[in-house]
């Protein structure tokens, strides 16, 4: 008898989405190209409740997706730029105290 897979779940910013995708790869193009009219990007990747990191996401990116779920998160990116360089700014009190 063979074993019968529910679909994987898939999820943007915590909100059920239908996605095309053999892989992650063509997953997040899929998922860009839904949040391309909102200009925003995808930033995180969760798979079964583990975030990815770049090296994961390098080594799984064309692997057929054979998760239970996957969890993408996205950002404006001028939002994301900005914040980025108040977090910069913040720290460089503490960089320069280390010199």
């Amino acid at each position: 008898m063979a074993l019968i897979m529910p679909p994987m779940a898939i999820f943007l910013d915590d909100e059920p989405v239908q996605l095309a995708g053999a892989n992650l790869a063509e997953l997040i193009t899929s998922a860009t190209e839904h949040l391309s009219g909102d200009g925003r990007v995808v930033v995180e990747v969760m798979i079964d409740g583990s975030v990815l990191n770049a090296d994961d996401m390098n080594q799984r990116k064309d692997s057929p997706l054979e998760q239970n779920e996957v969890r993408l998160v996205s950002a404006d990116p001028n939002v994301l730029a900005v914040t980025t360089l108040h977090q910069v700014r913040d720290l460089l009190p503490q960089a320069t105290s280390l010199h």
